[in-house]
């Protein structure tokens, strides 16, 4: 069974991507809900195949998240979920797969198909 982390901090949004890759696919979900409780259990985090990173977080944003763990693992797998259009560049830039909220949860499943998950 796939592993994926989500990380975000809106409970709403959280509980209904777990929902959508649960019914879906039948993935193990492990929840996070703000950059701290990331970075205290990143060994965890990086056992997933995939990480679901939402950008505006409490405390540590997604971005500083995925810096820290691109100095870890450059391979790891990561979907972002924005409300901010203008962390476009910065995705692109970094060849980064991204969503924009709201969000169609086909578009997630399709996406996350395409990074083989």
């Amino acid at each position: 069974m796939k592993k994926i982390s989500i990380i975000e901090d809106t409970l709403e949004i959280n509980n209904l991507v777990k929902k959508i890759l649960v019914l879906k696919n039948n993935y193990m979900i492990k929840q996070y809900f703000d950059g701290e409780s990331v970075l205290k259990n990143l060994d965890e985090v990086l056992t997933s195949d995939l990480i679901i990173l939402d950008v505006m977080l409490p405390e540590i944003s997604g971005i500083e998240i995925y810096k820290k763990i691109m100095t870890i693992d450059t391979t790891k797998k990561i979907i972002f979920l924005t409300a901010k259009s203008d962390s476009i560049d910065f995705f692109e830039k970094n060849n980064c797969k991204y969503l924009i909220k709201p969000f169609d949860p086909n578009e997630l499943l399709s996406m996350i198909s395409s990074l083989g998950i």
